[in-house]
């Protein structure tokens, strides 16, 4: 339940008074987005004030837009006196959640600091906010199976009164059975969100609420764990069953669900359809099938003869809808100039760097996608490790730790990555925006090709198949070429 992404993903709804006007609210965020340095100054001091009559949401706002606006310093003195002021308040409570449960503390411990949350913070007090208390109770749940403690685990996760809620307990406590290792005991477990969820999915779109949205959520991890046991039990055809069940009724979930779908077909004696849907799965970029395809291949046609062609075609298919796809969102614009620090306190600019392609990536310390991209990210730049007409360049922005900088150099040393790292800690001194808000960039990570002449040509908001290193070599060298 972290909160740090949220201080930069906030969408404004009130400003300074919860009965603000829209077009005060308007105005705001174009300051915010677009405004001068004198001009943010001063709605950051209208912001900052301290109003007895404000409640506690006017102070969150307050911080929010702070936070927005880069004002970390008044935003984090503002968020004090709102601790203050609201001792018993939500944003207290998130606090105590965050402390108390997001550690390695043992049951015992969590179980004290949930029944300090409940009479400290009473769930009546705050009826439209469940979701907080039912965080802090999975946390306990998973405590006391981590503990091998089955029976209090069941306890609590039966105080759930969310039909959704309790299901995704019940995944928990299957994937911890799962981890040590009892399969049969996450079976029974599993069926519960499984079912659940595909009841959900099952009703009319009009008529799906909250819980269905929630329930929505654990569609492909239950029933990719259920199948997954499937087909280590060689139930082939339950597993087959199950997954073509979830397709039908909620296909948007299914793609996570293909590699053991294609397995249970193979295993059923069923290659010609396994095949078709491996040949998909291929196509789409997952290249670490290529010795199951090649296999599958040879056993439907008892020779290698025509594989080549076959291969080529798919690849050439895959690039092909990779060009597509970033040609319809392809931009040409001038970047912003720039000139910030690295690791090693030297500056770099983009002037300087007039006449290659640049791959910018915009990345945080506390963003778990962005450095679960690395692996792909240092293959790809390795790739082009002796062309001198490619730099890579990765911005480390949006960071709130004071110790942001020995914590990115850290990373850097301990997994062995050879990025050339760089601070977007310099605001402009007219708009005070950081090198992100000019770029335009509303989350990270964000990731950006400039051509030779300084031009944005390509933005990419999210690695595909982020995982998958040697789809995303194939997928940022056909962009980089392409600029080239």
């Amino acid at each position: 339940m972290k909160k740090k992404l949220t201080l930069y993903l906030v969408i404004i709804t009130s400003g300074l008074h919860a009965q603000q006007s829209a077009e005060q609210k308007f105005r705001n965020l174009g300051i915010i987005n677009e405004g001068t340095l004198a001009q943010k100054d001063s709605l950051a001091d209208a912001f900052f004030t301290k109003n007895s009559n404000f409640l506690e949401r006017d102070f969150m706002n307050s911080i929010n837009m702070l936070y927005a606006m880069r004002k970390n310093d008044k935003a984090a003195a503002l968020k004090a006196l709102t601790i203050e002021k609201f001792p018993k308040g939500s944003l207290t409570r998130d606090i105590f959640i965050d402390t108390s449960f997001e550690n390695d503390g043992g049951a015992a411990e969590k179980e004290r600091a949930y029944h300090e949350l409940l009479e400290t913070w009473p769930i009546t007090k705050f009826p439209d906010e469940m979701y907080q208390y039912n965080y802090a109770l999975e946390a306990l749940i998973k405590a006391f199976m981590k503990e091998k403690n089955t029976v209090k685990a069941l306890y609590y996760l039966e105080s759930i009164e969310q039909r959704a809620t309790k299901a995704a307990g019940y995944l928990s406590v299957a994937q911890s059975l799962l981890e040590d290792g009892d399969v049969i005991g996450a079976k029974s477990f599993l069926k519960v969100p499984m079912e659940e969820s595909l009841f959900y999915m099952s009703q009319p779109i009009d008529s799906r609420d909250e819980e269905s949205v929630f329930s929505s959520t654990q569609i492909e991890s239950s029933v990719h764990a259920y199948a997954q046991i499937l087909l280590q039990e060689k139930k082939y055809n339950e597993a087959i069953e199950i997954i073509e069940r979830t397709m039908q009724q909620a296909p948007s979930f299914t793609d996570g669900l293909q590699k053991i779908y294609y397995k249970s077909l193979v295993g059923a004696d069923r290659k010609p359809e396994a095949f078709q849907v491996l040949s998909k799965l291929y196509e789409r970029g997952d290249l670490r099938l290529e010795g199951d395809f090649k296999k599958l291949y040879q056993d439907i046609n008892g020779s290698m003869d025509g594989y080549l062609e076959v291969n080529t075609h798919l690849r050439d298919e895959l690039k092909r809808a990779i060009r597509q796809d970033f040609d319809k969102n392809g931009m040409f614009k001038k970047a912003p100039d720039f000139e910030l620090l690295n690791m090693e306190g030297k500056s770099v600019s983009l002037s300087s760097l007039k006449g290659k392609v640049i791959v910018l990536d915009f990345w945080a310390t506390w963003c778990g996608p962005c450095i679960r991209s690395f692996p792909a990210m240092a293959a790809v730049q390795q790739m082009y490790a002796e062309d001198k007409e490619v730099q890579f360049l990765f911005i480390n922005t949006w960071e709130l730790d004071k110790d942001y900088k020995k914590k990115a150099i850290a990373l850097m040393k301990e997994s062995n990555y050879p990025f050339e790292v760089l601070f977007d800690d310099i605001t402009d001194g007219k708009t005070g925006q950081l090198l992100a808000d000019k770029m335009g960039v509303n989350s990270v990570p964000a990731k950006f090709i400039i051509d030779k002449k300084g031009n944005i040509r390509y933005f990419i908001s999210k690695l595909t198949n982020a995982q998958n290193v040697d789809y995303i070599k194939l997928e940022l060298q056909e962009l980089i070429e392409a600029v080239k």
